[in-house]
């Protein structure tokens, strides 16, 4: 075969876990694009409930806060996703965009 199937991506889960992440996250994009944010925001919380530390999820809750101008709860989402995956560059600069927003302009201009 073409790999391992044992094979972990850098948070540890498997090929088949990352499928699962990636079928999810591909569902629930459609969703949002269609306007369907309560079953978004019902299927993020069943996510989360069950996997609360998937990296993509959070992020995807994030996007969902940001999307209704919940920007406090955009915060707290954001900067959990930042504890889960500390590189992650888009959610530094989202971050740094939702504090600019909420008048942190000292807060964003740190995390720039």
């Amino acid at each position: 075969m073409w790999g391992s199937s044992s094979a972990k991506d850098r948070f540890g889960r498997d090929v088949k876990e990352r499928a699962q992440v990636e079928l999810n996250t591909q569902n629930m994009k459609s969703l949002f694009e269609q306007g369907e944010l309560n079953q978004v925001k019902a299927k993020l919380d069943q996510l989360l409930d069950e996997n609360p530390n998937v990296p993509e999820y959070v992020a995807m809750l994030g996007d969902y806060y940001l999307a209704l101008d919940q920007y406090k709860e955009a915060e707290d989402t954001v900067r959990k996703l930042l504890e889960l995956d500390p590189k992650n560059t888009f959610a530094r600069e989202t971050l740094s965009r939702t504090l600019a927003v909420t008048g942190k302009m000292d807060e964003a201009r740190e995390e720039i």
